[in-house]
């Protein structure tokens, strides 16, 4: 409904997932993040690798048929799995979660090498409805489980341990606004960009208008 404009074969899933395989594996990646993973098509994604070969972890959210998902390469070890619950002032939950997988190097001579990968889909407005205010207490309740990991990984630390924080998502925002600048400027996890210069992310065309949308809203962060 959503894209009236185009036939039904090059919207359903199963005449894209081809694609979407060739363009995943394309990237020989070590850490996959994936959103708006559809719970019914969580089984396709796990199958696209061998499970010897990639973990995979995959977070629905409460009141949703999608979800995230983080793929990563076994020559990592997993060693915890969180589910962030977002939640509000009344600690009420909200219909979305993070995830945090936090991992180490099994190679000897990296093995203080640790991993913390986390992935989100902040708030998207309303119609009507700007919800700036949600996504930004979101990315500070994802920020401070991360910062709750790596202080667990630094604590009673016998080597110095090298530590690696990804975070990748659809913030459903722009660079300059206060959620994406809350994890660029943060500081207790200040991050950079990997594509700072990307002109858009997001390139769609809504309706029977041509309504063309053009915008930067996901993002990797390390």
């Amino acid at each position: 409904k959503h894209y009236p404009l185009l036939s039904r074969q090059i919207v359903e899933f199963d005449n894209r997932k081809d694609f979407i395989t060739r363009e995943i594996k394309s990237y020989n990646a070590d850490v996959i993040c994936l959103e708006e993973v559809d719970k019914k098509d969580s089984k396709f994604f796990r199958s696209l690798y061998p499970e010897d070969e990639y973990s995979f972890s995959f977070v629905k959210k409460p009141q949703s048929s999608d979800g995230t998902s983080i793929m990563i390469n076994k020559k990592f070890e997993v060693i915890e799995t969180q589910v962030v619950e977002h939640t509000n002032e009344e600690n009420k939950k909200d219909n979305l979660v993070s995830q945090i997988v936090v991992a180490k190097h099994l190679n000897k001579a990296l093995e203080e090498t640790y991993l913390i990968v986390a992935t989100c889909h902040l708030k998207a407005d309303g119609w009507t409805v700007p919800c700036g205010d949600i996504r930004l207490r979101q990315a500070k309740q994802l920020i401070d489980a991360i910062e709750k990991q790596r202080e667990k990984l630094t604590e009673n630390q016998e080597k110095k341990k090298n530590i690696i924080v990804l975070v990748c998502g659809d913030f459903n925002d722009h660079p300059e606004n206060a959620p994406t600048q809350e994890f660029l400027k943060n500081p207790k996890i200040a991050l950079k960009s990997a594509f700072p210069d990307e002109p858009y992310t997001l390139n769609q065309m809504y309706g029977y208008n041509e309504y063309w949308l053009k915008s930067v809203v996901d993002y990797v962060l390390y």
